[in-house]
């Protein structure tokens, strides 16, 4: 069961969602190598900052379920990740840095109390845990 702190973090991330994404999108565009993408194509660095942004969206919606639902959708989503991506270079230390960036950047966007602060640091840890425990299974 979903604690009142969950939904509570949970309605805040969605109410920030129009100005977190933007923000999280640009600093994983830079950290995050260019894959899938003809490194001759003119518009490949405009392609790829719509893949990060795909990509931003994807993982704000799996937290909201994450915080709402089922967490065990995390081993599926981070299992699907790494047949797709490790293949192409995405390594876990570049799944860690959107997962640092969107909860750096929810804690910067909004005033949270104390719990709800030390909530953040539970689902951000225990994405990164669980997450590479599936990535790299």
């Amino acid at each position: 069961m979903t604690s009142v702190i969950d939904h509570t973090i949970a309605h805040r991330l969605a109410h920030l969602r129009p100005t977190l994404l933007p923000q999280v999108t640009d600093q994983i565009a830079a950290r995050i190598p260019i894959v899938g993408i003809d490194p001759q194509a003119e518009e490949q660095f405009a392609l790829h900052h719509r893949n990060m942004q795909s990509t931003t969206e994807r993982f704000h919606d799996l937290v909201q379920v994450l915080i709402d639902t089922d967490w065990s959708l995390l081993t599926f989503e981070y299992s699907w990740a790494a047949r797709v991506f490790r293949p192409m270079g995405i390594t876990w230390e570049h799944q860690v840095s959107l997962i640092d960036a969107y909860f750096t950047t929810a804690r910067r966007l909004e005033h949270w109390n104390a719990e709800e602060l030390a909530e953040l640091d539970t689902l951000a840890e225990r994405l990164r845990v669980d997450g590479e425990h599936a990535y790299n299974a």
